[in-house]
């Protein structure tokens, strides 16, 4: 079953912020009940985030959320449910715009 809107809406939606390069906001979404039933129980507390990521020569091309508070969502840029496969966005505050590299 395919989303067709924005990852910050609807009822099973979830986005994870970080911070990025230079300042940026980097996010991930996703509309999976089973994790915003999981980080929802969590009531605002801090959960753990692995990330795989795919470099050439040292500097990261690409990333992929690998789990998120110890469901793993994929390996590498296999995922595992249709659920899991996220929309990753950057935003900066200020002149200028943030950019594919910002989330890294």
């Amino acid at each position: 079953m395919a989303t067709t809107h924005a990852p910050w809406d609807g009822p099973d939606a979830v986005v994870l912020y970080r911070a990025g390069r230079d300042g940026s906001i980097c996010s991930d979404g996703f509309h999976s009940k089973d994790l915003h039933d999981r980080l929802s129980a969590k009531n605002g507390q801090l959960v753990t985030i692995e990330y795989d990521t795919f470099s050439y020569f040292g500097r990261v091309l690409a990333y992929k959320v690998h789990a998120v508070d110890g469901i793993v969502l994929a390996n590498g840029y296999h995922v595992l449910r249709e659920d899991f496969a996220g929309t990753a966005g950057a935003a900066r505050e200020g002149p200028g715009s943030a950019g594919e590299s910002d989330g890294w």
